[in-house]
């Protein structure tokens, strides 16, 4: 399951259309093997090992395997001043992955 935010949605669909991009947002593995691997966001096309969601009109999805090990998922906007972001988070951990 993936959760996105109101806020995140926005600013996702926001950054989309400045720039005349119409496509689905893949949710990946970064800095996999690593002590501090993390999720993030990147615009790409479903393949058919994943699971793809639609919320608010955006298209997401994840690598079956990678949602299986994750558990829900946030897609948030975070931050303060000048250091803004997209922030996703999952239930479980993801140390070891």
């Amino acid at each position: 399951m993936i959760e996105v935010t109101k806020l995140a949605s926005k600013k996702l669909k926001a950054y989309l259309k400045e720039n005349n991009l119409d496509s689905s947002v893949r949710i990946s593995m970064i800095a996999e093997g690593s002590a501090y691997a993390s999720l993030g966001l990147a615009l790409d096309k479903p393949k058919d090992t994943d699971t793809t969601y639609v919320q608010d009109g955006i298209n997401y999805f994840i690598d079956n395997d990678l949602s299986k090990r994750c558990g829900a998922i946030k897609v948030d906007f975070i931050g303060d001043g000048d250091f803004l972001r997209f922030s996703v988070s999952s239930t479980e951990p993801l140390s070891g992955l």
